[in-house]
């Protein structure tokens, strides 16, 4: 597991940190703000990670703004985290969660010329939907943010997961 808490330090520092090609901004703009209040939670079981992952997709912690699953890259590969994503997505968002896998292999996710940081983890990332699509209408209205994607992986990222929300219309909470 301290290689899997190396890797973790590194993908923390690499989402956190200034980025003077995204004019300051760094790659998740809300992480620090989720980690300083333990909205955010790191969740190691190696092979069993696809099974806990499960569980937490049909019992997610209230308090969690953000849950992250990750082993080694090595015991998935991103086909199969997409096709657990893929299959859990439907269900997901009748929870007001919104799935998410990340793996080294994933050549798309650059932003501003940037890659996305996996420093060689398998992840599900399990999000709260409302919650993020809040954030993330308050990046496109207030910031030059989402300027920095490339069209393409926008629409994957951002546009796929606003199909899913509900009400655009309510208040920020950030």
């Amino acid at each position: 597991m301290k290689n899997i808490d190396k890797k973790l330090d590194e993908l923390v520092e690499h989402v956190t940190k200034s980025n003077p090609e995204m004019g300051g901004m760094p790659m998740c703009p809300f992480a620090r703000i989720g980690l300083d209040k333990g909205e955010v939670e790191f969740v190691k079981h190696g092979k069993n990670t696809l099974v806990v992952a499960e569980g937490y997709i049909k019992n997610y912690p209230p308090h969690k703004k953000l849950v992250l699953c990750v082993t080694d890259s090595k015991e998935f590969t991103s086909k199969q985290l997409d096709e657990f994503c893929e299959k859990w997505q439907d269900f997901a968002i009748k929870q007001d969660l919104y799935l998410y896998p990340s793996h080294p292999d994933d050549s798309e996710g650059y932003i501003a010329g940037l890659t996305h940081g996996n420093p060689g983890l398998a992840m599900i990332l399990i999000q709260t939907l409302s919650d993020l699509n809040q954030k993330a209408t308050w990046l496109q209205n207030k910031t030059n943010y989402y300027s920095y994607w490339d069209k393409g992986y926008y629409d994957r990222i951002v546009g796929e997961r606003l199909k899913h929300d509900k009400d655009l219309t309510k208040p920020n909470r950030i």
